[in-house]
């Protein structure tokens, strides 16, 4: 069997001498090809970014602050209750457990259940209890 002998090939010279022209042209071709859409890709990017950004902003103007005072035990609870939620949560959304979500989640059932039930609502028979005792 009788070996080929390759033939070395100068890249630099066949570019330099234009004897690829029609390569490049082809190289060109498909870089127009795969960029073309960049611009706008770039532009709903900066769209998507912008909405996000004013969505964040409108999220955090809905929710006021509050401050209330809890007792020491409620405390406890109150935290003990988030470790034991967050257990319960898929992985991806632990973060989104907070104290002040389950105190809203909490306040938004004891209005319900003052709006519908009236005086026979746990809220108003606790605070009645609550008056009695003090």
């Amino acid at each position: 069997m009788a070996m080929q002998k390759k033939e070395k090939r100068d890249v630099l010279d066949d570019l330099f001498s234009g004897r690829h022209e029609n390569e490049l042209s082809e190289i060109q071709q498909l870089n127009e090809l795969i960029f073309q859409d960049l611009p706008q890709i770039v532009e709903e990017e900066k769209k998507r970014e912008k909405k996000a950004a004013k969505e964040r902003r409108t999220k955090s103007r809905t929710r006021k602050k509050s401050t209330h005072y809890l007792t020491p035990e409620n405390f406890a609870q109150l935290s003990s209750a988030r470790a034991k939620i967050r257990q319960k949560v898929p992985n991806g959304m632990k973060h989104k457990i907070s104290k002040s979500q389950i105190v809203n989640e909490a306040i938004e059932l004891v209005l319900q259940d003052l709006d519908a039930k009236g005086d026979k609502s746990i809220l108003l028979e606790k605070l009645n209890k609550f008056i009695k005792n003090n």
